[in-house]
């Protein structure tokens, strides 16, 4: 934990443009998104994103702050195409999409037990992050 104003260096994420198609997305308020794919750091953004996601949780709870949750979501976890077609802010590898996204960041996750080291690791830092959110 850091102390208050502390800072903590995440290190360099190193992205390249993806080579397969669609190249973007738009979204369905107009917002244009380029697809990368990421040569380093994909362990770090799917922590945030996963830190992330437990913060919409815990502030869905509040119904004040629903609109900040929502947002949260729709900026870095989960985005909806045009078409009404889904579209999760990070893939991973094809080792651990699925539980990633139907276990982990869902909003009603399924029954799924983990099978792969990986994916024990994401259903860890999910717990983690909700434990020390919930833990008030």
């Amino acid at each position: 934990m850091l102390d208050v104003g502390g800072e903590h260096y995440t290190g360099t994420l190193v992205l390249h443009p993806t080579r397969s198609q669609p190249t973007t997305i738009t979204t369905q308020d107009g917002q244009t998104l380029k697809i990368y794919e990421i040569v380093d750091g994909q362990q770090r953004l799917t922590t945030l994103v996963i830190l992330l996601d437990a913060v919409r949780r815990e502030l869905e709870t509040l119904p004040a702050r629903k609109p900040l949750a929502d947002g949260i979501k729709k900026t870095y976890i989960v985005t909806h195409d045009t078409e009404d077609q889904k579209h999760v802010k990070l893939t991973l590898n094809s080792d651990t999409r699925a539980f990633f996204e139907h276990q982990v960041i869902a909003d009603s996750g399924g029954t799924q037990s983990p099978t792969i080291q990986s994916s024990v690791r994401l259903a860890e830092a999910k717990q983690f992050f909700s434990d020390l959110l919930y833990a008030r």
